[in-house]
């Protein structure tokens, strides 16, 4: 079985099976995508963190049993690479989410398209060193979703939940986040326990209304909240290729970028976006 879940793990990597944070299709020649832009900014969160004490992580129920089993591959495993400090580390998420309330979960639509509500695991505390019986609840039913990034600039859904998790207060951006102010996302990239990646806005996009970054993220950081100032700014949508298959030896080639204006960029969905299509 395990074996199995390695095999299908280098497809996904590829781009064979889902994509758990698809390209944007921007037209941008995908030989040239890359998604850790400068110095590699993820590292473990800490307590000085605080931002990230809302973070949850989407997995299906199959891969939450797994996990707790200590049945799950490293990213080291799936795809054959080592060349980040936390590709040891098993992968067991597939999205990334934030608590709105202690009974709500806002994460990116895109990723309650690729697995259903039914079947789906809200963690709380899946973090490096944490113990497996990790605070969770299930998705009880979609409060709503959308998936029309081109178009309006939206990708989001929210989720209510079965069972109340631990919420703390925390503020939201009411107006545009300047373009100076430093960004963090927290989140689940490639399904490894919780990371902060660090970045800027380098481009503000009008029609649609997104802003594109340089921050590092992967495949499950959809829907990683996005911090500036101590403010929730926005959620991850979509972004650039993580990795290309080496032409070689078949195996995939992690993808590196000077900076983001040599390359598409990741894109995020502005909060006061989201919040204002809830209340229609």
């Amino acid at each position: 079985m395990k074996r199995f879940l390695l095999v299908a793990c280098i497809l996904n990597v590829l781009g064979c099976g889902f994509e758990v944070a698809p390209p944007l299709d921007s037209g941008f020649d995908d030989s040239s995508y890359k998604v850790i832009y400068g110095e590699d900014s993820i590292r473990e969160v800490s307590d000085q963190d605080s931002d990230a004490a809302n973070s949850v992580a989407l997995m299906s129920k199959e891969n939450y049993e797994a996990w707790r089993q200590n049945l799950v591959y490293s990213v080291t495993e799936g795809t054959g690479l080592s060349s980040l400090a936390w590709f040891h580390q098993p992968m067991a998420a597939f999205c990334s989410g934030v608590l709105l309330n202690s009974r709500q979960v806002l994460t990116a639509g895109h990723c309650v398209d690729m697995v259903p509500c039914s079947n789906l695991v809200i963690v709380q505390g899946y973090e490096l060193g944490a113990p497996t019986a990790k605070v969770k609840s299930l998705c009880g039913s979609i409060k709503k979703s959308k998936i029309r990034l081109f178009e309006e600039g939206l990708d989001y859904a929210v989720l209510n939940l079965t069972d109340e998790l631990a919420f703390t207060e925390m503020k939201i951006l009411k107006d545009q986040v300047p373009q100076s102010f430093d960004l963090k996302a927290y989140g689940y990239p490639m399904g490894v326990p919780l990371k902060v990646a660090s970045g800027k806005i380098k481009e503000f996009l009008d029609k649609p209304l997104l802003f594109r970054t340089d921050l590092d993220v992967f495949q499950g950081n959809s829907g990683s909240p996005i911090f500036a100032a101590g403010e929730l700014v926005g959620i991850l949508s979509s972004g650039v290729e993580d990795f290309v298959q080496n032409p070689h030896t078949g195996m995939p080639n992690l993808n590196y970028c000077d900076d983001a204006s040599d390359c598409a960029g990741e894109f995020v969905v502005p909060i006061q976006k989201i919040l204002a299509d809830l209340r229609k």
